[in-house]
């Protein structure tokens, strides 16, 4: 399996000096790298949109993936043009049919780690508009490998153990890998890449490092994308909202093991390892 490009910036984490105490030994003094936290603040056509917690990096791809996924936009001809001033971390987006800002703010459901609290308004609830994917062949030796790829580590969360990572693939190939505090920003973040890069998304499979409540689910299905992979765990409620969209949602999934919890579709069902 061949990673296309991955996306790492020196700006996501620093060096920070420490006491290190260990049982038995003297106290002593050591160095640890740990994750930069930034606030982005977001303006839709000159309007305070959002404020997002995130890594430094990646910044006009995070924004476009979360438009996108977010069901603001329906394609990267929406956004008319990004403009990003790094002293203030203002990102100013301009769309040619802004949402509509004028009433009470919606308010989704959200994570309790999601990073774009306070909710913006217009998004879309969780759940709310999404049509069904459609599904595309898949087979468990695929999977295997890329969670083989997925194994060997990012830069930033082998430096500091506190990055989420997401990789988008299609095919055999891993098209972007992108790293952030939070899984919902690393997943956005890849999708900006390939909605930059005219990649289609009816073709892709993501792999995250983060648990896919239904939120993160959510994103997925709204972003046409038939096939979500992680490490991690899901809920019963994004269980049953991949299923009844049609989304291929496989879990716990290392080079040895796979979990799928839906799509059960795949080619060479046989080679799947599941223990559900």
């Amino acid at each position: 399996m061949n990673i296309v490009d991955a996306f790492c910036s020196p700006e996501v984490y620093v060096p920070q000096g420490i006491d290190l105490h260990e049982p038995g030994k003297q106290g002593r003094q050591s160095f640890v790298n740990i994750p930069v936290e930034a606030m982005l603040h977001v303006h839709v056509n000159e309007t305070p949109f959002m404020d997002i917690a995130c890594s430094p990096s990646d910044l006009p791809e995070l924004v476009l993936g979360r438009l996108f996924s977010e069901g603001m936009i329906s394609a990267r001809s929406d956004v008319a043009g990004m403009r990003f001033e790094r002293r203030s971390m203002r990102m100013s987006v301009s769309l040619g049919n802004p949402p509509d800002m004028s009433g009470p703010r919606r308010i989704k459901a959200v994570s309790t780690c999601e990073s774009d609290k306070p909710a913006a308004p217009g998004l879309a609830c969780c759940g709310d508009r999404l049509g069904k994917v459609r599904p595309i062949p898949w087979s468990a030796e695929a999977v295997f490998r890329l969670a083989r790829v997925f194994s060997h580590d990012t830069p930033g969360h082998s430096a500091t153990y506190g990055l989420h990572s997401c990789y988008l693939a299609v095919g055999e190939e891993v098209l972007f890998c992108c790293e952030d505090l939070g899984r919902h920003n690393a997943l956005d973040k890849v999708i900006g890449h390939a909605l930059n890069r005219g990649t289609d998304l009816g073709q892709a499979l993501v792999f995250t490092s983060g648990r896919t409540p239904v939120d993160m689910v959510s994103k997925v299905i709204r972003a046409h994308i038939p096939i979500l992979v992680t490490k991690a765990v899901p809920t019963c409620q994004s269980v049953a909202l991949a299923q009844s969209h049609r989304l291929t949602l496989i879990c716990s999934a290392y080079p040895d093991s796979i979990k799928v919890f839906s799509g059960t579709e795949a080619h060479n069902q046989d080679d799947c390892r599941i223990a559900v």
